[in-house]
């Protein structure tokens, strides 16, 4: 499927801080073609360790998981995520 101008600028603002399958579902593009147009435009995910700080202040603020993810600019999917990842 061809991409169109309007979802390549969504990929591009998105891309860092979303989740792969969150965006296939949002492009309708399946997340192996996000993947590799990604790649194609040099775009790379956010690392989840630049946030682990702020999660973990954030968490003993007692904040909502939607108010974390709302304050770092990612899903609530791709929070849950960095929690699991960062075991927290």
């Amino acid at each position: 499927m061809k991409w169109t101008q309007e979802e390549e600028e969504i990929l591009k603002r998105e891309y860092a801080t979303t989740s792969t399958r969150e965006l296939a579902q949002k492009l309708n593009h399946s997340p192996f073609a996000i993947a590799m147009r990604a790649s194609k435009l040099g775009l790379q995910k956010m690392r989840y360790k630049k946030y682990e700080a702020k999660i973990r202040e954030l968490l003993q603020q007692n904040k909502t998981k939607k108010e974390i993810a709302r304050e770092l600019g990612v899903s609530e999917t791709t929070l849950r995520s960095y929690i699991r990842k960062l075991q927290l």
